[in-house]
């Protein structure tokens, strides 16, 4: 299995991350940094390194009315880049609609407005984890565990001979 760290990434506001400590069902390791302290997000990710994490995936921006916004989280996002690269890590941006639909879709539902993902995910989360947590944490969840599903299949794809 592909193992992955996934980020919520932000800039006002602490950059949620979570990935797997062992295979599924094993203890997450879940928590947030500070954006402003490049220093500790780089340790998160050398750690998510050492415990057998080969891929970064991280929520891409989306497109909002508020241009400020999107420029504050287009800059976070190459910066979260560049250290998943420093760190080893293979980087996969993922869109929103992407991981949602993958992940939160029950049947024939789909979670459309903001409080449905948010609380889609949390639950989602809590089921992964057992734990509940904040909705930038439960994202950063739900990101790893697609990263783990989608992108063994895909390595697994492109390294069959």
């Amino acid at each position: 299995m592909t193992r992955c760290i996934g980020i919520d990434p932000a800039y006002a506001k602490p950059i949620a991350y979570a990935h797997r400590m062992g295979p599924p069902g094993e203890r997450w390791v879940v928590g947030a940094v500070d954006p402003d302290d490049m220093t500790c997000l780089a340790d998160v990710l050398r750690d998510a390194k050492k415990h057998g994490c080969m891929w970064a995936v991280i929520e891409d921006c989306y497109l909002g009315k508020n241009a400020a916004t999107h420029k504050g989280l287009a800059k976070m996002q190459g910066q979260l880049v560049t250290l998943a690269a420093l760190s080893l890590l293979r980087v996969r941006l993922v869109p929103p609609s992407r991981w949602q639909v993958d992940c939160l879709t029950q049947g024939t539902w789909r979670p459309k407005t903001h409080a449905e993902i948010v609380t889609a995910a949390k639950f989602r989360a809590r089921g992964l984890t057992g734990t509940d947590w904040s909705e930038d944490k439960a994202v950063a969840v739900c990101l790893a565990d697609w990263g783990d599903c989608h992108l063994s299949r895909e390595m697994a794809h492109v390294e069959t001979p």
